[in-house]
């Protein structure tokens, strides 16, 4: 009964009261594998997924699929284009300064994630700080 008892505490850690005097409660996930997730698979939104932000992390994934949609349409075009045509490189040109666009914003996003996560900023879905570098699971 006490080993049940002494479960139940440690899976519902607090951390000290904050300003309006009231305890926060702590993430039961992971803050390792966040970490691991955002270095390692950042761009798909890992780390979002992983906490249960899914919003976030879909907005992470189009930004990559976005931007891989455009390069590899701007390559299809010169392919299928006049290599002569100077129009074409152009093109080319313009379309893959625009695919790194998106993965410019998403490695910004991803870097900041990433100094939260460091931090102890960032929270899951339920607004708690992940704290614990442990894995429990």
């Amino acid at each position: 009964m006490d080993t049940e008892q002494e479960a139940v505490e440690n899976t519902q850690q607090q951390l000290p009261a904050n300003n309006s005097g009231t305890a926060q409660e702590i993430s039961p996930k992971s803050r390792l594998i966040a970490f691991l997730l955002c270095t390692f698979a950042g761009y798909v939104g890992a780390h979002n997924f992983y906490v249960g932000r899914i919003r976030r992390g879909i907005i992470q994934l189009l930004l990559i699929v976005s931007s891989f949609i455009v390069y590899f349409c701007s390559l299809l075009y010169l392919v299928l284009s006049n290599v002569d045509n100077p129009d074409a490189a152009d093109a080319v040109f313009v379309g893959v300064f625009i695919s790194l666009i998106p993965i410019m914003a998403a490695a910004i996003w991803i870097f900041v994630d990433w100094i939260m996560i460091l931090a102890g900023a960032f929270k899951d879905k339920q607004k708690r700080p992940l704290k614990n570098w442990s894995v429990n699971d």
